[in-house]
């Protein structure tokens, strides 16, 4: 839901530059930081996956003293 959130930000910056509402210079710094959000985003969810899918592997399993 938070990506999504943030793609619509991300399209309501654009249009309002596009439309002339804001100059391109005061619409540089939101866009930088919603992409840099979008990035912290994606790098949750991939943490969580892997999280997840090692919660589910049956490794690392105890190893033989021998």
């Amino acid at each position: 839901m938070s990506a999504g959130s943030l793609a619509e930000i991300e399209t309501q910056t654009l249009l309002v530059r596009r439309l002339g509402y804001l100059a391109e210079a005061d619409t540089v710094k939101p866009l930088a930081v919603t992409h840099s959000l979008m990035r912290q985003i994606q790098a949750l969810k991939k943490a969580l996956v892997r999280k997840r899918e090692a919660a589910r592997s049956p490794f690392p399993v105890p190893r033989s003293p021998l």
